[in-house]
This record gives structure tokens, C-alpha cells and sequence, in this order.
């Protein structure tokens, strides 16, 4: 049986633009049912509902040897419009609804989330500390360097992504997935790389493929040796300090989840004739 490792926070960024409008008794509700109808969809991909949930902290290790980690986040927030700003934040409530109320709820002991550590993080310790079949839920490129450990399920290719695929389109094994992020940069997550040098650029620089007359190859010497030092441990996974958690059996419960999911929320699709069949052979492990 395959083990399902899931980056919570992406599954509700992507409810969030679709399900977040969803409401009950004035409470929003849309982020939990758009999260809760993804995990069903994927337990059924991968006929299991042996599952891992990692959650991301608001406060940041990392940000702490490099303060403008993420920084440009906070600048894109503050250009939304008020409406914005309010859509997301009742999405966020969510999370932490999710995490602490609505899984336990329903039977799963493997939630994790650890002060200043990001789900990747947690994600890291769990594929690489624990011999099992993992396959995770992200389509968060920074887990590339995990392949050696773990397959990758991207929602919005809906493909399988693993060792084999990076080799093929990179010519490299995963853990090189480190320096190449050091070098390039990211932009998403505000991290400098070397001017110039891209992802392809830096994979050619470690295949010994760029020639030494031109401007990237030189850029790379020269610059390479503090770009690497100062990135490598924004990049690489997990940040130090990330607790390996010990997998506990899950004790999941139908009845749980209908008195104190679909009844609490108001879930009333859950418990009609296709979705109620659906959920009850996801709790039985029935595929």
C-alpha cells in the first residue's frame, strides 16, 4: 500500500480559488470541503487511505539567518484590494481548522506541523527517515531533491513525477536539484541566485556542458562558492532542526466523520447515494 504524504498548504491554496465563497451558518467553510474532495480524489488514484498531512508554521527558521526569505509575499499581500485580503484570511482560519479539528475528527494521528519549520520540511523527515512507499501530493518543484526517497504526484499535471522522469528531462540525479536552486535562485520564495543563471544554466555547469569562455560559465566560478554557502541551507531539505515524527496507526471512524464533519459543516453532498458510498469505502480502505 502506498503512503500518501500530502503539502497541505498547497491542497488549500488551490481550494481557495475555488471552493473559498462556500459558507455555512456565516462560518466559511469552502476551503475545508475543497481540501476534503482533493483528498478523496487522490485516495482514489492511489487506492489508499494511508495518508500524512504536513502543515507549514507562520513563523520561519529561515527567515532568521536570511530576513528577506518570502519577503516579496508580504509586499504582494498588502497590494490586494480589502475584499482580497478578507477572502484570505477566512481562508486561512481554515487551515488550522483542518488541521487541529477536522483530521483528528475524522482519525488521522499523522498531522504534523512544527513551529518555524514549513511543510517541505516535514515532508523531508518523513520520506527520508521512514522506509515506506511514499508518494507526495505537490506540484512544488523544491521537492525534486526528495526523489531519491519518494514519487511525486503533481495535481495540476495530474502525472506521476519520480526518479527516472528527473534523469530523463535533467540528465542529473535528484540531490544535484540542491545546487541548482543555489545558483539559480528563487524568485518565489525571494531567494538570490546568481545573476543571469537560470535552472538549465546551472544543470549545464554541473554536466561540465557550458564552455569556460562564456559569461555563465565564469559567472558560476566566480560567484558559485558564496551563492552555494549562503543558499544551500535555505534550499536544501529538510532545515535543521526539523523533527522526524514517529508514523502512529491511524484510528479513522465513519461515524466521526458524519456527526462531526458533514453534520458540523453542513456537508449535505457528502451524505447523498455516490459521495456517501465513496466515503464510506474511503474509511474502510475499500478501493
Amino acid at each position: 500500500m502506498k503512503t500518501l504524504v500530502i503539502d497541505s498548504p498547497f491542497l488549500c491554496h488551490r481550494a481557495i480559488h475555488t471552493m473559498n465563497a462556500l459558507s455555512y451558518e456565516e462560518e466559511n467553510t469552502g476551503v475545508i470541503f475543497g481540501f476534503l474532495m482533493q483528498l478523496l480524489s487522490y485516495a482514489k488514484i492511489f487506492e489508499t487511505n494511508d495518508i500524512i498531512f504536513c502543515w507549514d508554521s507562520k513563523d520561519s527558521e529561515r527567515r532568521k539567518i536570511y530576513p528577506e526569505y518570502k519577503a516579496n509575499r508580504k509586499t504582494k499581500e498588502d497590494e490586494l484590494s480589502e475584499e482580497e485580503k478578507e477572502l484570505k484570511a477566512n481562508g486561512y482560519k481554515q487551515f488550522e481548522t483542518l488541521r487541529e479539528e477536522v483530521l483528528p475528527a475524522m482519525g488521522f494521528r499523522n498531522v504534523y506541523w512544527q513551529k518555524g519549520y514549513e511543510a517541505d520540511d516535514l515532508i523531508a523527515t518523513t520520506v527520508m527517515y521512514h522506509e515506506r512507499d511514499f508518494v507526495i501530493i505537490t506540484a512544488d518543484h523544491d521537492m525534486y531533491q526528495l526523489l531519491d526517497f519518494a514519487d511525486m504526484w503533481n495535481p495540476k499535471s495530474k502525472e506521476i513525477y519520480n526518479y527516472d522522469n528527473f534523469y530523463d528531462e535533467w540528465n542529473l540525479v535528484p540531490e544535484n536539484w540542491i545546487k541548482i536552486k543555489s545558483y539559480a535562485g528563487c524568485s518565489s520564495d525571494n531567494i538570490a541566485g546568481i545573476m543571469g543563471i537560470g535552472e538549465k544554466s546551472a544543470a549545464k555547469f554541473l554536466k561540465n556542458e557550458l564552455k569556460s569562455t562564456t559569461k555563465a560559465y565564469k559567472k558560476i566560478v566566480d560567484l558559485g562558492p558564496n551563492i552555494l554557502k549562503t543558499n544551500k541551507v535555505l534550499v536544501e531539505l529538510p532545515f535543521p532542526g526539523s523533527t522526524v515524527y514517529k508514523m502512529k496507526a491511524d484510528n479513522l471512524n465513519f461515524d466521526s466523520f458524519v456527526q462531526d464533519v458533514c453534520y458540523r459543516y453542513s456537508f449535505d453532498s457528502f451524505l447523498q447515494d455516490t459521495y456517501y458510498l465513496k466515503w464510506e469505502n474511503f474509511f474502510k480502505g475499500d478501493f
